[in-house]
């Protein structure tokens, strides 16, 4: 607690940070919570927010950096899932890795987990390990149109045709 800033300060600053980002004054919240995490640093809120304004900002190390200070026990999912996609952009294979293993850990029945898998892999140009990683997605929810348009698109390139109707039409 500093002189000016009383008990619970930090949270007048998220609140600000808030409006400001909804308003797209992204430079203005930045600032309101660097202020809030001086305050006090382990304000996970404050971390995500700034995590999320740098990666808007296209500084995706800086973005892993807070995301990752927002979640240090490594238990939200959704964010161990967009960190390892973050990572896969930054290619920093290691983090990618850890953080997709983390995931699985966590939950590994989550179709989103095998999703995000396939997709990176498709991405680095691997659409051979993609494919089986969408079916375990598709077997744990058929529901989830996009996985079946990411499948189309990996089996094209593994076939080298269009042979994809029938997960299109899935679709």
């Amino acid at each position: 607690e500093r002189e000016g800033d009383p008990a619970g300060a930090y949270d007048y600053y998220i609140t600000g940070a808030l409006i400001l980002t909804k308003s797209n004054y992204d430079a203005a919240s930045l600032a309101v919570l660097k202020r809030a995490i001086a305050i006090k640093p382990d304000i996970e809120r404050a971390h995500q927010m700034i995590g999320m304004l740098y990666e808007r900002g296209d500084a995706p190390v800086t973005a892993i950096y807070h995301y990752r200070k927002s979640d240090p026990e490594a238990k939200n999912q959704d964010l161990l899932l967009h960190l390892a996609f973050l990572a896969h952009t930054t290619r920093n294979t290691a983090l990618k890795k850890d953080m997709l293993a983390k995931a699985y850990a966590l939950d590994n029945e989550n179709p989103r987990v095998w999703f995000t898998d396939a997709v990176i892999s498709a991405s680095d140009g691997d659409h051979k390990r993609a494919l089986p990683l969408y079916d375990k997605s598709i077997a744990l929810d058929g529901d989830l149109a996009e996985v079946y348009y990411y499948k189309a698109i990996s089996e094209e390139k593994v076939s080298g045709r269009l042979s994809t109707v029938g997960s299109l039409k899935k679709a």
